[in-house]
């Protein structure tokens, strides 16, 4: 007799709607007690106050909570949007007809705001349910609009929300595409399909806790990306950020760096519906801008050497115009400096010290029409005043290089038009050069940086690179040095280490002129310092006394170079090294993942110095700045971590840390 009066009631409903509207087939009624019909375009109001809790949807911990259920009977197969707003952070789903949840929001873009955008068929029988975040109840709007046709079908993992978390895993997938941004060919992926609700620019990020991810976007169907993406704030996190009209679609693929795989997160935001809020505080250019961050709250952690904990202060930043911008701190303790897009999570750059301690710059390519915030943090836990200036860079980089003059530029401002073998990455900018050799002979190119660690190479007229050179000395000076012969003509291109950018001054003189070269003329890269042969034990105890804890999850270390005293088994070098103690109540496996801005080892001992057993250790091949160690621990003993520099000077790195049984 149900069955029937339904059925009733479904005809009687088309029949009203018939050569009325072109919006029809949408019926809803309430579960309990027989509610009015709803249109599309119309909306039914309610509340889940004194309501029993009938249903447990799969997101927002609805235990608890009143809530309310409505039957849904469609007459077109199509994507429907269903959209709640309520005075209390709110909940919806779709349940099919098996009593599956097909679909779930708690939010989207505020807490009182919850949509749904399932596929679903004409003729079945759904149950939306309005519910609340743990136990909240309160009054609600509920709104079924017309069905939309139905996306292109999805391909390989599934389809994307906007504002909804996916969690995914590359491993034991196949390579159906290759990021030119860091994939290799062979490497695993996986592709979800985004559908733009309306028009407007689209944040998406993608993390990982134990891979190096690349993250890109296409048109479906198409060969070449529309955006791509390996690393954003560090190797684990990918970003881009897309423009999209009401309806598109996209492919979102995530695949990883060099072959690498593992489990993901991925999202998608409206710009500017996340992250941390705009700062009633504007910087402006050219005007010095004062702050405490003792008076600020700990929102950000840039990743740069600042620590959970530490105060931070955030300018809001527009720039007038698409260029490059130089920011600058100096301040009265040791400070971080970074620079985030309004909504992000991860920054842009994060710079430590710039010459001292107390002061740290970045310079970076911003776009006009977009919003940024400079933020101001303290190494460890570091706080006190300080004083903030941003300026726009003007390059005057590119042209004839001539021997014996001085040329100035600052790769900020410039396009990335070549990437360089020897530190460059993808999207880093670029300046190039032209310089013919006046006479044949041995000549040699050399940069000195103003404000951030240099990459040279030469390339000869059919694009072939000739030579290349990261570090000459220091992190900021590079050289290469070859053979012309007269009137050969050269691309002389600065870049920068893995991004980075800044102003520069280059020479070009016959070999000699400049000073004895590290190297003979080819290859440019000077060979390695030469081993640490015997460890300082006393002074390796001293440090394991007062050492810290590992701590687990992403944290930042330095290396100071006057504090070399290890000698690590697979391999020493000049440079200064960094110790952690490492204690477990039950067995576990240690997994450790580093990357830093010179070539390390790590090493992890059982005791500390004298008498110490070597566990495990590692360093790396390919790219010696990334390196990754997984070692079993047993309760009831104490290990040393050492994190040692093979190259002289001071570095920092960022160390990911995993303990798990």
């Amino acid at each position: 007799m149900r069955r029937a009066a339904a059925s009733a009631a479904i005809g009687l409903g088309a029949a009203l709607l018939a050569g009325c509207s072109p919006l029809i087939g949408l019926v809803v009624r309430a579960a309990q007690g027989g509610a009015s019909e709803l249109r599309a375009g119309e909306t039914v109001r309610g509340t889940t106050r004194g309501q029993p809790d009938a249903h447990q949807p799969s997101c927002g911990a609805p235990g608890g909570a009143g809530d309310r259920a409505y039957v849904f009977v469609p007459e077109a197969t199509g994507v429907h949007t269903i959209e709640v707003e309520a005075t209390y952070d709110s909940v919806v789903a779709v349940r099919d007809e098996a009593g599956e949840w097909i679909a779930c929001n708690d939010d989207t873009e505020r807490t009182n705001h919850s949509v749904v955008r399932p596929s679903l068929e004409a003729g079945r029988r759904y149950t939306i349910v309005v519910d609340g975040f743990r136990a909240a109840t309160g009054s609600f709007s509920l709104r079924l609009d017309a069905p939309e046709p139905e996306p292109e079908p999805v391909p390989a993992q599934g389809a994307l929300a906007l504002g909804e978390r996916r969690e995914g895993d590359t491993r034991g997938r196949t390579d159906t595409r290759t990021p030119p941004c860091g994939a290799a060919a062979g490497s695993p992926d996986q592709t979800w399909r985004f559908v733009a609700p309306a028009a407007g620019r689209y944040v998406i990020d993608v993390d990982s806790a134990d891979y190096d991810g690349v993250l890109a976007v296409y048109a479906p169907g198409a060969a070449d990306p529309i955006e791509c993406n390996d690393d954003h704030g560090s190797t684990r996190a990918s970003r881009v950020v897309v423009e999209l009209s009401a309806g598109q679609a996209i492919d979102v693929v995530v695949d990883g760096y060099r072959g690498a795989e593992g489990a993901y997160g991925v999202v998608v935001r409206a710009l500017d519906a996340d992250g941390p809020a705009p700062t009633s505080q504007e910087l402006l250019l050219d005007t010095p801008a004062r702050g405490d961050t003792r008076r600020g709250t700990d929102r950000f952690q840039p990743g740069c050497g600042s620590q959970p904990g530490a105060r931070d202060e955030a300018w809001l930043f527009r720039p007038p115009e698409t260029g490059a911008y130089r920011f600058h701190v100096d301040a009265e303790y040791d400070s971080v400096l970074a620079v985030y897009e309004l909504g992000g999570t991860s920054p842009l750059l994060c710079n430590d010290d710039f010459g001292s301690t107390r002061a740290s710059r970045l310079a970076t390519r911003l776009e006009r029409g977009r919003r940024y915030l400079v933020v101001v943090d303290g190494y460890a836990r570091n706080e006190g005043a300080y004083t903030l200036t941003a300026t726009a860079v003007v390059s005057g980089g590119g042209g004839a290089l001539r021997v014996g003059e001085l040329a100035r530029g600052n790769t900020a401002g410039g396009a990335d038009q070549h990437t360089p073998a020897c530190g460059s990455r993808p999207g880093s900018p670029d300046e190039r050069w032209t310089f013919t050799a006046p006479a044949s002979g041995q000549y040699t190119f050399h940069v000195d940086a103003d404000d951030f660690d240099s990459v040279l190479a030469l390339y000869d007229a059919q694009g072939r690179e000739l030579a290349c050179n990261d570090d000459f000395g220091n992190l900021r000076a590079s050289r290469v040095e070859v053979p012309l012969s007269a009137g050969d003509t050269v691309v002389v291109v600065v870049d920068g280490f893995q991004g980075a950018s800044g102003s520069y001054q280059l020479r070009v003189a016959p070999a000699g002129a400049l000073g004895p070269s590290p190297t003979p003329p080819l290859p440019p890269t000077p060979p390695p310092p030469p081993p640490v042969e015997v460890e300082n034990m006393g002074a390796m105890e001293t440090r394991c006394a007062s050492a810290p804890a590992l701590p687990e999850g992403l944290s930042a270390g330095r290396i100071v170079a006057a504090t070399r005293a290890a000698r690590t088994s697979c391999g020493s070098g000049t440079g200064g090294d960094a110790v952690y103690t490492v204690q477990v109540p039950a067995a576990a496996t240690l997994t450790l993942r580093t990357e830093s801005t010179l070539p390390i080892v790590l090493e992890l001992r059982a005791g500390c110095s004298r008498g110490h057993t070597v566990v495990a250790c590692e360093t790396a091949s390919n790219d010696p700045n990334r390196v990754a160690l997984s070692a079993r621990l047993e309760p009831g003993r104490t290990y040393t971590l050492v994190v040692a520099s093979l190259r002289a000077g001071d570095a920092t790195f960022a160390l990911d840390a995993t303990i798990a049984p």
